[in-house]
């Protein structure tokens, strides 16, 4: 069990990790300021079945409180150990989420 408590605590900071790496380069990824705005994704996906929480946000602050959901889930990982497979159903809609 103990095992299965640090396994889970070392995802969640991985994750929190690759969380605050992408969050240097917010404004290029995860607005419509960026590379590839989300409506274009949206109107044009380049992939079938391409879905993500982020296309919701098209402006700075929508992406950080995106950012916010994302660090809370990640973070209700490491500390809710008898919640564990709702927090993994919600953390993998997530992880999906930031391609």
């Amino acid at each position: 069990m103990r095992s299965l408590a640090a396994s889970r605590i070392a995802l969640a900071l991985v994750l929190l990790l690759d969380l605050a790496k992408r969050l240097v380069q917010l404004g290029s990824w995860y607005t419509n300021d960026g590379l590839v705005p989300n409506h274009t994704l949206l109107w044009r996906p380049s992939f079938t079945n391409d879905f993500s929480f982020f296309f919701l946000a098209s402006s700075a602050p929508a992406a950080v409180a995106g950012f916010v959901v994302c660090a809370l889930a990640y973070g209700a990982l490491a500390e809710a150990p008898y919640v564990t497979g709702h927090v993994l159903n919600v953390d993998g809609g997530f992880v999906t989420s930031r391609r």
